[in-house]
């Protein structure tokens, strides 16, 4: 089955356990007027891992990079946006988490990127896109005043996009490929009083051993002004990348800074 098809067959499931789960819920957005929050984060994240890159998923077109050690991706910053419906029995969200690095090394080893080495002592530079988006609709398990468990189904769709420039040969070559993960999801709330609270939030994609994400973060909300609140917290991702001969795992981690608005 081709990556377009999958990917429609992704968002199709996707569809029918929202559809499904709405039913269960016996709720229609319709049925009033919905609450949203809009979230602003800002998310200076780490990049570790390794990543294989073939030529038409030729054996052996490809060897192992350390993103750190071959590549020297920088530590980057981001602005991270979400937003979320909340129909009662039904909060609906959408994030989208813009990633991308950049590096420039002189390799201490022969790299096989694309099919094309890139030898030893020539200086490089690298360019690698990650951009996320997160879908998710989920429900109350547990509804307090100061503590809630919230359940639900949703999607994560990232496209990987590494560009690598030999500055030293004047060549240059990119590989672009994109994945659509259904996924389960938790959170968590509970208040402290004073407006502090402790969010945790957590997501397992995966449609295989190999094709998976892990999403999970802790943050502490304070709401100094009504229905204005600010977050301090910790992310972790963590992305398998692999797609037929092409092989990745890479860890994105950092800490947040937030600002919550209920409108």
């Amino acid at each position: 089955m081709g990556q377009a098809a999958m990917g429609r067959h992704g968002a199709r499931a996707l569809a029918g356990a929202i559809a499904g789960a709405a039913l269960a819920c016996g709720c229609s957005m319709t049925d009033g007027v919905p609450s949203a929050t809009a979230r602003a984060t800002f998310f200076p994240t780490q990049v570790d891992g390794n990543l294989t890159v073939t030529q038409g998923g030729v054996p052996g077109s490809g060897s192992r990079m350390s993103v750190d050690d071959d590549l020297d991706l920088q530590e980057n910053a981001f602005g991270n946006f979400a937003l979320e419906l909340d129909d009662g029995p039904l909060r609906l969200g959408l994030q989208y988490l813009p990633f991308s690095y950049d590096g420039s090394s002189t390799l201490a080893r022969d790299v096989v990127f694309h099919g094309h080495t890139y030898p030893a002592g020539n200086d490089i530079e690298s360019d690698l896109g990650l951009t996320t988006w997160a879908a998710r609709v989920d429900g109350a398990l547990i509804q307090e005043d100061d503590f809630e468990v919230r359940l639900g189904v949703g999607a994560y769709w990232w496209q990987f996009d590494l560009e690598l420039r030999d500055r030293d040969a004047a060549f240059d070559d990119s590989r672009k490929f994109s994945r659509l993960l259904p996924a389960v999801t938790a959170s968590s709330f509970t208040g402290f009083g004073d407006g502090f609270g402790l969010r945790l939030d957590g997501a397992f994609a995966t449609l295989d051993e190999g094709r998976r994400l892990v999403d999970a973060s802790a943050n502490v909300d304070w709401e100094f002004i009504d229905r204005v609140h600010a977050s301090l917290g910790w992310r972790w991702m963590r992305y398998w990348l692999n797609e037929d001969t092409n092989r990745g795992l890479l860890d994105l981690y950092g800490p947040t800074i937030g600002l919550v608005i209920e409108l």
